[in-house]
């Protein structure tokens, strides 16, 4: 799959660069053959390093391997990450907890390697770019005041005078 992936990309931009409209041949060739498989432009990524790791080690790359910035962009993770965010109650979500979901559930469930490291702000990054704020979760009881002992005082005096 990897190697017809490869090839079709290979032979696209060869086409492309013909022409003299398109700037970036080999981005638009990997997003053509990514997009014709129903995929984004994650898989148009990983098309463009296996080739290049092919190009320099005339071996294919393992495909569990993949760096902490393009792995929200794999279907796999983000479907991991949506459940668990869909399930955390508002406001229970933390980034050790995030982390720790992550390392320990997800990537282990897809293969990844347990020393798979995500830092505190590649995980705040991964919230941000799913929707989510950092916000202070502040919980209290609202107390008006009609009860103090000067206001029962001052309705006292004012319902005298009525």
């Amino acid at each position: 799959m990897v190697l017809t992936l490869i090839n079709h990309c290979v032979n696209l931009r060869t086409k492309l660069r013909a022409n003299q409209r398109c700037s970036s041949p080999a981005l638009t060739a990997s997003l053509i053959v990514a997009r014709h498989l129903g995929k984004g432009p994650y898989l148009a990524h990983q098309i463009r390093e296996f080739e290049v790791h092919v190009l320099n080690h005339h071996a294919f790359q393992d495909m569990k391997s993949c760096k902490a910035w393009c792995l929200p962009d794999n279907e796999m993770v983000l479907q991991g990450v949506c459940k668990y965010l869909a399930a955390a109650r508002l406001g229970e979500v933390t980034l050790g907890l995030f982390q720790c979901h992550l390392t320990q559930i997800i990537f282990l469930s897809l293969g990844m390697s347990d020393t798979t490291a995500i830092s505190d702000l590649m995980c705040q990054w991964w919230l941000h770019r799913l929707g989510y704020r950092n916000l202070e979760v502040r919980k209290g009881l609202y107390v008006d005041g009609h009860e103090r002992p000067d206001v029962i005082e001052a309705r006292g005096r004012f319902l005298a005078r009525m």
